[in-house]
C-alpha cells in the first residue's frame, strides 16, 4: 500500500465507533509476546468474519480514536538480544502469518499500522497457541470450540489433520518439488523479516545451503 492509501485506511478505521474484532488501537505497546498473540487472534478472526485483512494501529487512542503519535519502532525492535522482532514473530507463528508493518506520517503524529492477512490453510498459532477475538478481547481459540469449528469450516476443512502421524513415513517420502517450493517461500519470509537490506543476499545464500532436516527444524 502507498502512503495515500494507508492514510485513507487510517481515517476509515478512526471513524469506527469502537474497536472491533479485526481492529485494535494501541499507543506505545511494544511487548513482542502480546503482538504475536494479536497477530494470531486477528488473522483468525479476519478469516472467521470473512474480512480481507485486520489491523493493529499504534499512535491512536482507543477511546476517541484521536491521533496521538507513537515512538514504537518494530523495524529496530530486537528480541532475545539481537534478533529482529519481525523475523522472530514470523518464526513463532504457525502456519507462517502474513503481516506487514507500515509507517505513516499523519498531520497529528507518526502512526504505525500492522496489516494482517487472514488465515488461509489453517488457524494461525503463536507459540503453539491459537488465538481469536471475542468482541475486543483476545482469547485462546480452544476455549471457544464453536468458533474453532466454524473457522475450520471457513477454511475448507472439517478438522485439524496437520498434527496427525503418518506411520512409516520418512523425509524421503516428501516431494522434492514441494520441498523446494516451501524452501523458497520460507526464504522470502526470512528476507521480509529482516529490515537490513544488506543482509538479504546472505540470508538467501545461507538458507539455500540448508539440508532438508535443518530447513524443517528452522521452519
Amino acid at each position: 500500500m502507498n502512503e495515500y492509501t494507508l492514510l485513507e485506511t487510517l481515517d476509515r478505521l478512526r471513524r469506527l465507533p469502537r474497536e472491533q474484532g479485526t481492529v485494535e488501537f494501541k499507543s506505545n505497546f511494544d511487548d513482542p509476546q502480546g503482538i504475536g498473540q494479536y497477530i494470531s487472534a486477528l488473522a483468525n478472526t479476519a478469516a472467521l468474519q470473512g474480512h480481507d485483512r485486520a489491523w493493529v494501529v499504534w499512535g491512536v487512542s482507543d477511546d476517541v480514536h484521536e491521533v496521538m503519535g507513537t515512538d514504537f519502532d518494530p523495524f529496530r525492535r530486537k528480541v532475545g538480544g539481537n534478533q529482529s522482532m519481525i523475523m522472530w514473530l514470523q518464526q513463532m507463528t504457525q502456519p507462517r502469518a502474513d503481516f506487514t508493518f507500515h509507517e505513516v506520517f499523519h498531520a497529528q503524529g507518526r502512526v504505525l499500522m500492522l496489516e494482517i492477512l487472514p488465515a488461509r490453510s489453517a488457524p494461525v498459532a503463536f507459540q503453539k497457541v491459537r488465538y481469536v477475538r471475542v468482541d475486543s478481547h483476545k482469547v485462546a481459540l480452544s476455549e471457544h470450540p464453536d468458533k474453532e469449528a466454524r473457522l475450520w469450516a471457513q477454511l475448507g476443512q472439517k478438522d485439524d489433520w496437520s498434527g496427525e502421524f503418518v506411520l512409516g513415513a520418512t523425509l524421503a517420502d516428501l516431494d522434492p518439488a514441494a520441498v523446494e517450493a516451501a524452501r523458497q517461500r520460507f526464504i522470502e519470509y526470512l528476507v521480509r523479516g529482516e529490515p537490513d537490506a544488506t543482509r538479504h543476499d546472505a540470508i538467501r545464500t545461507d538458507a539455500a545451503s540448508w539440508n532438508l532436516e535443518t530447513m524443517l527444524n528452522k521452519a
